[in-house]
């Protein structure tokens, strides 16, 4: 088996699962950064705008639309905590969280649904193995798990497991 199969069918693999979820959440009335920030903010409560700035690599400017129109929107509350303003979601936007996620666990679960017990064991170390082998810093950690259930994982996360600095 060639190395350019390989990485083809990777790539290929990374597009469905990519336009699987994210067919999941259309029904839910979110652009892709919104979907990502309210899932970050659901997970780490109180931090601050150049927080979620530096995670979903946006502008200062663009970030304060983001938060405006998602304040807008009712999902999101700001709140002062000394000189940063504190974000949190609102119970709308809590219950948005739960839908994203659900969404997104129906349809991982149907593309995991051929692989037996043995299948998934095995994939499971692969991409644990991959995820892990890349060294992140914890800023980039959070963007890879912009749309995850963190939950799941707990201390298990390949992802967070792979920060290397701060």
């Amino acid at each position: 088996m060639s190395d350019s199969y390989v990485t083809n069918l990777l790539g290929a693999f990374g597009l469905t699962i990519t336009d699987e979820v994210e067919a999941a959440g259309a029904g839910e009335p979110l652009y892709e950064s919104a979907h990502e920030a309210v899932v970050l903010i659901a997970n780490n409560g109180g931090r601050s705008l150049d927080w979620l700035r530096r995670r979903l690599d946006l502008t200062h400017s663009g970030a304060v639309r983001l938060a405006d129109r998602l304040q807008h929107d009712g999902l999101l509350s700001r709140s002062r905590s000394g000189r940063e303003v504190a974000l949190d979601l609102t119970p709308a936007g809590r219950a948005m969280v739960a839908r994203l996620t659900e969404a997104r666990i129906h349809a991982l679960a149907a593309l995991l649904a051929p692989l037996d017990a043995d299948d998934r064991a095995q994939l499971v170390r692969i991409m644990d193995q991959m995820l892990c082998a890349k060294h992140r810093r914890r800023a980039d950690a959070d963007r890879g798990c912009r749309r995850c259930d963190w939950a799941s994982c707990g201390d298990r996360c390949p992802i967070s497991r792979s920060v290397s600095e701060g």
